[in-house]
């Protein structure tokens, strides 16, 4: 019955928010086919994959665990013991608490010797600030993840939504919309405001071009003003390409 349900998960669509239930659902499918059905178990983590970009509501740190070891038991299964060691590492930061059955990995086993092997934290890394959102990484507030693993990343809103959700693979860098940066609003401002200075300048230097007595004089002018008029169109781009990052949180 649990794959069963694990498999209408996966052919889910989208648009409909998932629960932290449904998640549970598919992963505790994918915990039963392991060692029993290699088709039942893509099926469930299929399922586990179509469900955690659709949250609808913030996930704990027991469930980030889970989502965690299910990924390193398909790295396993794909023969991928980098990926699985890693996976198993977020696993156990997640939730120490959780030791690996030896019903699921028996000891000696090559299973048991990846899950014992799984690399330290090392470096942490920074995360970009979310737009119109609280950040919670494997299920905590947090604002750093470590470089050597995977992490399950979500935006929740003030309301208490989750707005984006993924699993994200060591070295990934996430992809949820950032707070719009004070320096691109900056630059945006300044180059603005000299763009219209320099078209004024040139709009000053157009009139004394118009007021040229010499054909020597006025080809001198005229490239006065097509300079300044260049150099108030280029600001102007540079500008207007500042307010679309800022405005889409692209930094």
């Amino acid at each position: 019955m649990i794959l069963l349900v694990a498999a209408a998960l996966a052919a889910s669509p989208c648009p409909v928010d998932r629960t932290p239930a449904e998640l549970s659902t598919a992963l505790d499918g994918a915990d039963a086919a392991w060692g029993a059905s290699a088709a039942d178990f893509e099926v469930a983590v299929s399922a586990v994959r179509a469900i955690v970009p659709c949250l609808g509501a913030p996930v704990d740190a027991s469930t980030a665990a889970h989502v965690h070891r299910v990924e390193g038991l398909a790295a396993f299964a794909a023969r991928d013991k980098v990926t699985a060691a890693q996976a198993f590492a977020a696993a156990r930061a997640a939730d120490p608490a959780w030791a690996l059955p030896d019903e699921l990995a028996p000891e000696g086993g090559p299973l048991r010797a990846v899950w014992d092997q799984a690399p330290a934290e090392g470096p942490r890394r920074p995360l970009p600030s979310p737009r119109g959102g609280e950040l919670l990484v494997d299920g905590m507030p947090g604002h750093t993840r470590a470089e050597a693993r995977p992490v399950l990343l979500q935006v929740v809103t003030k309301e208490g939504r989750a707005r984006d959700s993924a699993w994200l693979a060591a070295g990934i860098a996430p992809t949820y919309p950032h707070a719009h940066p004070l320096a691109a609003w900056i630059g945006t401002g300044a180059c603005l405001l000299a763009s219209g200075a320099l078209l004024g300048v040139a709009t000053a230097a157009n009139d004394d071009y118009q007021a040229s007595t010499t054909v020597a004089q006025a080809d001198a002018r005229r490239d006065v003003v097509n300079g300044l008029a260049g150099g108030a169109v280029g600001l102007g781009a540079v500008g207007l390409g500042l307010g679309v990052f800022a405005l889409s949180g692209s930094f």
